[in-house]
């Protein structure tokens, strides 16, 4: 009978005549300062680094380096271009308000929805009106004394802003709930059948348009020739302002129906997945998300916070400049657990600086900020003033009527609508009323003032101007 010996590698039944068996003769002999080391250390001595192959290790770099490659594919997603980076613009143009204008629903492209002024307020004496035949859900624009309005029965106009004759008008192939923006000689609109468009503003010929996927109802917004908006695709849309060559586009979780507010770092919106977004404006990686309860309004920014509302009573003010560390969900997680359990404090999402809660209440539309306040209006006909930097109440305001009306602030005077139909003017550091006016339909958009008027869109389909 032969006789056996163990392995000094593995324990394995070697024979006599070897030290190792086959198998950890080949690897040792890759290596040969294992084997010295194995020829001393006995097997059942050894340390667990002792059997590390040169194999394992190629395993292993191959594991990191497809991990990364995956990370990067991931990330670059939802950009376009070489590495991530998106094409330059080929202009600069922007929606930025001149004197006497009103170029996109929230004014400017950080939708603030205020207008400085010091001049006298129009007393909602009615100058003209014009009709169309069904009811208007947008914003007019208002630049160069010229009024572009979007319209329910499938038209852009162009009216002139002290008479309101009509100046051109341009048949659509879909329902608008998308508020024009203008910069340079171009309108930039979005229509429920899944176009975006841009439109000659002296003409009303088509420039460009962009085909996508589902119907468009976010009002966009234009800055650095680049023109943003959100699609119901689940899609945050960059193109060139000039021609409309897509730079970026950035995937949310849900729907995008919000208007958009940017500056020259960050785009943000709210989508329906609960969740306020905020995105690179230049390359259109994501930068920061902050979840919060379901909201039908959009977000504003006034300089380093965003205010976004929902439709729990909640009103918020967000540092977007905050960042996530390694590890910083996954510890929130742990500590939301213990909170549920009772043995831990609430914890804050990253970037809050102040919340408002008004129970009971749900607000709609978008906040409206101006050097002092944030104004925002409730479902149930609310509207509260709250100090911008620290969300202490200044005042509230309440009426009996449902509201569907953004505000506007205009120098100090706060403007919102009701559903009856009523406008409201309201003095920003008191809130007291200063007058009320009777239109023909309710006011579900945001009043507009430019040029020592005031245009209002109602329900009626009418758009009204007030001296």
């Amino acid at each position: 009978m032969s006789s056996v010996r163990l392995c000094r590698l593995c324990g394995h039944s070697n024979e006599i005549d070897w030290v190792f068996c086959s198998n950890c003769r080949g690897r040792l002999e890759r290596r040969a300062g294992f084997v010295r080391r194995a020829l001393v250390v006995p097997w059942f001595k050894r340390r667990p680094w002792d059997r590390w192959d040169r194999r394992v290790g190629r395993r292993i770099l191959f594991v990191l380096a497809a991990t990364l490659m995956a990370s990067g594919v991931w990330i670059g997603y939802n950009t376009v271009g070489p590495g991530g980076r998106a094409p330059s613009p080929s202009t600069d143009l922007g929606a930025l308000p001149g004197p006497g204008d009103w170029p996109a629903a929230g004014r400017d492209p950080a939708a603030s929805s205020y207008a400085p002024y010091d001049g006298p307020i129009p007393q909602g004496d009615l100058l003209w009106r014009f009709d169309t035949e069904a009811p208007l859900l947008t914003s007019p624009a208002v630049v160069d004394g010229r009024v572009y309005l979007a319209t329910g029965d499938r038209r852009l106009v162009a009216l002139d802003g002290e008479t309101g004759e009509l100046l051109w008008t341009l048949p659509l192939t879909g329902p608008v709930d998308s508020s024009p923006a203008v910069a340079g000689d171009n309108v930039y609109f979005g229509l429920r059948d899944h176009r975006f468009l841009a439109v000659d503003r002296n003409t009303g010929v088509k420039r460009w348009e962009y085909k996508t996927d589902n119907p468009v109802f976010s009002s966009p917004a234009v800055l650095g020739g680049i023109v943003y908006v959100g699609t119901a695709d689940y899609h945050l849309y960059a193109f060139d302002a000039a021609n409309g060559k897509r730079l970026w586009k950035y995937k949310a979780g849900a729907q995008i129906n919000s208007d958009v507010a940017v500056t020259q770092d960050v785009v943000t919106v709210m989508s329906s997945d609960d969740r306020l977004h905020l995105v690179d404006a230049r390359t259109g990686d994501g930068r920061f998300e902050y979840r919060t309860a379901f909201s039908r309004g959009s977000p504003a920014i006034e300089g380093g916070l965003v205010y976004v509302s929902d439709e729990n009573g909640g009103l918020r003010a967000i540092d977007w400049r905050k960042r996530f560390y390694p590890l910083e969900r996954f510890v929130r997680r742990v500590r939301l657990e213990a909170f549920l359990w009772g043995i831990a404090s609430f914890p804050d999402q990253k970037g809050l600086v102040w919340s408002f809660r008004q129970p009971e209440h749900r607000f709609t539309g978008k906040p409206a900020v101006d050097a002092k306040n944030v104004y925002a209006a409730t479902v149930g006909g609310l509207l509260v003033a709250l100090d911008k930097l620290t969300g202490r109440p200044a005042w509230t305001f309440e009426t009996d009527v449902k509201t569907g009306s953004s505000p506007s602030v205009v120098g100090d005077t706060v403007l919102f609508g009701d559903l009856e139909g009523d406008l409201h003017a309201l003095d920003a550091r008191s809130g007291d009323r200063l007058w009320v006016r009777r239109l023909g339909g309710g006011i579900s958009s945001t009043p507009v003032f430019a040029n020592d008027l005031l245009y209002v869109s109602s329900l009626d389909g009418s758009l009204y101007a007030f001296r």
